[in-house]
């Protein structure tokens, strides 16, 4: 087993590298918090302990991040910790066996420095991936989305920013291992050094660059974002249907004073199936001003399938268009392993009847001056990968609709917002984020919010549209910066194996 010490300090460690999330005030921590992790792995004596080091880490730093997940059961029961459970052991099971990668392929100094943040990018790749797979663990998510070094994002999206920050974090490594070490390291890692300093200042120069990049092409067409602050156990219930209608209705007789061409409601706007509450929708789509449309989020039921599901109306109460969400939530909109919860849990304590199943594609609205638009629901929002394929589609700008309302005031609530202000960050695109009970925001391409709703309130905000079509160097090389991560680590990995003791002599 490890010393207790060595436990203290890797359970410390990771502790601060997951606070590092919740206040901009401590995104410094994220920049030498993975410094101890990595000089005690590489001094690890045997795989199975390197195992249980990274194991911990991972374990505390994830437990630390998304205990919030948690808190759905209040609202869901046993299958909030389920929810909890499933993300929890998955990312920490990754984090493990990329410890276990570094653990075996760093055994020079140079790769010990080298190495760690070319791994880390496809681990926060990989960790994207499956049914239990997200990004909200990113490490880029630490820094606020409108600074200068998060601009980055915009040229090798969240991947690169994580990168950097891991550099930095095996630069500070490199410098601790650097006592007692052979000469020619010395002199090898001085180089490295120094050149890593180099770019690193030539790329913040660079990136200054961009300060200019929320004065984009405005439209005509203006936008309202609407927050209702309706509560979540409201929300939960059949009974309370009527009662958010007639208060939906009495705000919207104000707000079509504005005279916006589209009103923007949250996620499950009307508890209920939308195949249920269709005549209350159109009674509000009629409140409309002439040649604006209205959209709003509602689950809806086909012959055998549910979907989470955007509309949008016109005037006259006509559906126009239909998005179904595409990554639905493990535990919270599909039951993984149905057949074991069933035969586990009894029906009373279970959640879900039936589960929601993913939309078939990305799918772009329209305003009615024929701005195209990508619209995501909810957690969708912290993917690259829908924003990326709505910008391929010919998308101008973006819609987020949610309902953070599960999770009350937490961390939660600024993960979501922060990550979904890398999206436009990513794409240069201004975002309208729109949430039940906050925190509603509008985003602009730098990522900087310049407006918002606050938590637990009501209100709205009136935006004029930004439009933007073209490439960011991200979106017009998208992941390229992953696959050059894996084809230097690789020829990293060949150097050491073949051409390490040969050409440069360093035992």
């Amino acid at each position: 087993m490890m010393a207790a010490g060595q436990i203290f300090i890797i359970i410390v460690s990771a502790f601060l590298l997951g606070r590092s999330f919740y206040n901009y005030n401590l995104a410094f921590l994220a920049w030498g918090a993975l410094v101890p992790y990595f000089f005690i792995l590489f001094r690890m004596p045997t795989i199975k302990k390197a195992f249980f080091l990274s194991f911990t880490f991972g374990s505390i730093f994830y437990g630390t991040l998304f205990y919030w997940i948690t808190i759905v059961s209040k609202w869901v029961g046993p299958l909030g910790y389920a929810g909890w459970l499933g993300t929890f052991l998955y990312l920490t099971l990754l984090f493990s066996v990329m410890g276990i990668f570094l653990y075996k392929i760093c055994n020079s100094l140079w790769m010990k420095v080298f190495a760690p943040p070319l791994v880390w990018v496809l681990f926060e790749w990989l960790q994207s991936k499956g049914s239990f797979g997200q990004t909200a663990g990113s490490l880029a998510y630490s820094q606020k989305a409108e600074w200068l070094v998060s601009q980055s994002a915009a040229y090798g999206g969240i991947y690169l920013l994580s990168f950097i920050i891991v550099l930095v974090n095996s630069l500070i490594l490199g410098i601790v291992l650097l006592r007692g070490a052979h000469k020619k390291n010395q002199i090898l890692f001085s180089g490295y050094f120094l050149a890593a300093i180099i770019v690193l200042s030539s790329w913040m120069t660079f990136l200054h660059r961009d300060r200019h990049i929320d004065d984009i092409t405005r439209s005509s067409t203006q936008a309202l974002v609407f927050q209702p602050n309706v509560a979540q156990y409201k929300k939960l219930s059949y009974r309370y249907s009527f009662e958010i209608f007639q208060e939906l209705y009495k705000d919207m007789n104000t707000m079509r004073l504005i005279n916006a061409d589209l009103y923007i409601f949250p996620e499950s706007l009307i508890p209920g199936l939308y195949n249920q509450n269709e005549l209350l929708y159109r009674q509000l789509a009629q409140l409309l001003p002439a040649k604006s449309y209205m959209l709003f989020g509602s689950n809806r039921r086909t012959p055998d399938k549910y979907y989470n599901s955007l509309f949008v109306m016109d005037q006259s109460g006509n559906n126009l268009q239909c998005y179904d969400k595409q990554r639905i939530v493990p535990f919270g909109e599909y039951m993984p392993f149905r057949k074991l919860i069933d035969h586990l849990l009894p029906e009373t304590l279970q959640y879900m009847g039936a589960d929601i199943s993913p939309g078939d594609g990305i799918k772009l609205f329209s305003t009615s001056n024929h701005e195209r638009f990508g619209v995501s629901i909810c957690f969708e929002s912290i993917f690259p990968e829908i924003f990326y394929q709505q910008h391929q589609n010919g998308s101008e700008f973006s819609v987020v609709v949610t309902n953070d309302g599960w999770f009350f005031d937490t961390i939660a609530l600024k993960i979501h917002q922060n990550a979904t202000a890398f999206r436009a960050v990513e794409s240069r695109k201004q975002v309208l984020f729109c949430a039940n009970t906050g925190i509603s925001s509008i985003i602009q391409p730098s990522g900087k919010i310049n407006r918002l709703i606050a938590y637990n309130s009501k209100g709205y905000m009136i935006a004029k549209i930004k439009k933007n079509t073209g490439n960011t160097y991200y979106y017009k090389h998208f992941n390229l910066f992953i696959l050059v991560c894996a084809m230097v680590l690789l020829l990293s990995i060949v150097g050491e194996l073949f051409l390490r003791k040969r050409f440069l002599g360093i035992k």
